[in-house]
């Protein structure tokens, strides 16, 4: 019963997939002032242009934040990198050692998908995605403004 689910869902992502294809390749979704990403359709629109300009109006204050941070994100990714390599370095030297099969390592939740990892709820764990992708993207359109770049 489950598998038949998840395969209307694949059915139905594929025929959206084509669908928004062959309205980006008609150009109709030029005409209407949208861009697709792959299957992801974006409305671009010139609405919140004020809002922007008014969170964006201490220019000082977002460059230094801008520049506090930097370092930050270096540094987030050295320390990303050096685990990463450090953990595929310890599982190839402890080869034999291989953990028991459960839930923990088991395929479906080794990547942090709502809905498919059991650890992570579905609603909470979209409501979480979401959210972090606006809040990064409004982040963007912000230092964008403050360097007097267009943002649509």
């Amino acid at each position: 019963m489950l598998d038949m689910f998840w395969i209307a869902v694949l059915i139905v992502f594929a025929v959206w997939w084509f669908i928004v294809a062959d309205l980006d390749k008609a150009g109709i979704l030029k005409k209407y002032n949208m861009t697709a990403m792959g299957p992801i359709v974006m409305m671009r629109t010139f609405k919140g242009q004020k809002l922007l300009d008014w969170i964006a109006k201490p220019k000082g204050l977002w460059r230094a934040i801008m520049i506090l941070g930097m370092p930050v994100v270096i540094a987030s990714m050295v320390i990303m990198l050096v685990t990463l390599v450090g953990m595929d370095i310890w599982m190839l030297l402890r080869v034999q050692e291989i953990p028991p099969p459960g839930p923990a390592n088991a395929p479906q939740n080794i990547l942090a998908i709502p809905g498919i990892n059991q650890f992570i709820p579905f609603w909470w764990g979209w409501i979480a995605l979401i959210t972090a992708l606006i809040a990064h993207e409004f982040s963007h359109a912000i230092l964008a403004k403050v360097e007097n770049i267009k943002v649509n």
